[in-house]
């Protein structure tokens, strides 16, 4: 009796098991595919997507490598703000954890009840913070307005530009490049992951100099958030006709040795919902389409090519945003007076709809 009763529940174990299977697979693959693209699962995609590199086109030449990945999945993440967040007790929190103190005072914007500011006493300098509504938070002693002029001295993508042995006078000392990679690094890792977006990770990307004095120098490091293998886009704020486009921006400034001057969080929403993506278009189909697609006769220059999670949303006072993942090719040089590093010319293939952007920072429009 028993074998019997057994038999039929796993009879119809099965058969569910296989409905229920085939409803996630349903659910995992039911975003819309592009018929000009071709698709193929994530890892593979980024695995073979380095293979591009043998091809020859038209309209762009290639960068010497390809950076992406690894990863396995990819999502399409609805986030938004948390209006019942308790922007107070957090920026109490982030004293404690970096100087082990309470804020002697916190004042909300009265503009914007959900935004507030507060400062501590360090020794002898103010450590002063900032935390608003969505997740945009930062920390230190000086805002980086005040540490040096707006254009950088010099800039460096880093996996592109050479930055072994080169260094900086600071206000106590010399510093190499890398070391303050490092050290912006090892600060965010130590003290600010819990007040990332859930479940992120960080990597370094860029390093611009500044000149604090007649003498000194200081650096702006920037990282991005990477969430599960695949960096948030830190540049690229445009705004099109269809909708918004945000940077996100994770920057470290470091003007002595001791110290990181200042932290910057912006614009982190809370990670939301997120909708997993079956398959994205391949890197190859991606060029293949743009070799049809950009303005003949101007040979391109693609400096770096990578898979990014893109900010986005229709209405630029909506809380809700979406993050896409999307191929972006900078086609821009980093070199000239205002050595920001925020790339001229990048070209944007959303790597689920196939949409095609091209956004030019000189002008603040997209070029088509």
């Amino acid at each position: 009796m028993k074998k019997t009763l057994i038999r039929k529940i796993i009879l119809i174990s099965i058969p569910v098991a296989v409905l229920i299977a085939a409803a996630i697979i349903y659910m995992v693959s039911k975003q819309p595919q592009n018929e000009n693209f071709e698709y193929g699962k994530v890892e593979k995609v980024l695995e073979e997507a380095d293979k591009v590199l043998e091809n020859k086109y038209e309209r762009f030449t290639l960068p010497d490598e390809i950076d992406v990945g690894p990863a396995k999945n990819a999502y399409i993440i609805t986030t938004t703000e948390d209006v019942e967040e308790d922007i107070q007790e957090k920026t109490r929190k982030l004293s404690r954890k970096l100087y082990g103190v309470e804020p002697e005072n916190i004042i909300l914007d009265e503009s914007h009840t959900k935004n507030c500011e507060a400062e501590v006493q360090v020794g002898d300098d103010i450590a002063c913070f900032f935390y608003y509504v969505g997740g945009t938070f930062g920390c230190g002693f000086g805002y980086n307005t005040e540490l040096a002029d707006y254009y950088a001295e010099k800039a460096y993508l880093l996996g592109s530009d050479k930055t072994e042995g080169v260094s900086y006078k600071l206000k106590d000392g010399e510093m190499s490049v890398d070391g303050a990679v490092d050290m912006a690094y090892n600060y965010i890792k130590d003290n600010l992951m819990e007040f990332l977006p859930n479940n992120s990770d960080i990597k370094p990307v860029s390093v611009s100099v500044f000149k604090a004095n007649e003498t000194d120098y200081c650096y702006c490091v920037k990282l991005e958030n990477v969430i599960e293998g695949i960096p948030v886009s830190s540049s690229g704020m445009a705004v099109p006709e269809e909708y918004t486009l945000f940077p996100q921006v994770v920057e470290c400034w470091i003007y002595r040795g001791d110290r990181v001057e200042f932290f910057w969080n912006s614009y982190h929403r809370m990670i939301g919902e997120k909708e997993k993506v079956g398959k994205i278009i391949t890197l190859e189909s991606a060029l293949e389409n743009l070799d049809k697609e950009l303005a003949p006769n101007i040979n391109y220059k693609f400096l770096n090519i990578s898979l990014k999670y893109c900010c986005r949303t229709e209405d630029n006072n909506s809380p809700e945003f979406e993050y896409r993942p999307t191929w972006c090719f900078v086609t821009a040089s980093y070199n000239g007076t205002n050595a920001m590093l925020n790339p001229q010319v990048v070209v944007y293939v959303d790597a689920v709809s196939g949409e095609i952007y091209c956004f030019d920072g000189n002008t603040g429009r997209f070029v088509f």
